[in-house]
């Protein structure tokens, strides 16, 4: 059964894609048939990502907002926020609503299997 203390790992990981958000975080903590679902990008697969987190500027500063977690079912964890974050002190920032579900591993630790991201608009952008 999955526990408080695998939900704040979970929130971590997440923190991780912006934290750090290199390719090699990339490999580490994302399964090998995950899927993604990005503006601009379309849906893609691990490696499509690896490359694509080569090409991108690493983030200044994030907040991830309205955090949900759910356990849907034994050694899955689905979490859903909002995220506002920049690539340096005085981008514009990118605001979208994130959903991702990780599985859990043989090894007991976690992995990211899909990801998916809805850029804000002005009617979704959250309340403040």
């Amino acid at each position: 059964m999955e526990t408080s203390d695998d939900i704040q790992h979970i929130v971590e990981l997440e923190h991780g894609f912006f934290d750090d958000g290199s390719p090699s975080f990339y490999e580490r903590v994302v399964a090998d048939d995950a899927s993604f679902v990005i503006p601009g990008l379309g849906r893609i697969d691990k490696s499509a990502c690896v490359k694509a987190a080569e090409q991108f500027e690493p983030w200044h500063a994030h907040e991830l907002e309205q955090l949900d977690t759910q356990m849907p079912a034994p050694g899955t964890i689905a979490v859903s926020y909002h995220a506002r974050a920049r690539r340096t002190e005085d981008a514009e920032p990118y605001g979208a609503w994130m959903s991702t579900v990780w599985r859990r591993r043989d090894d007991g630790d976690w992995e990211l299997v899909l990801h998916q991201q809805t850029p804000d608009s002005d009617a979704h952008k959250p309340s403040p």
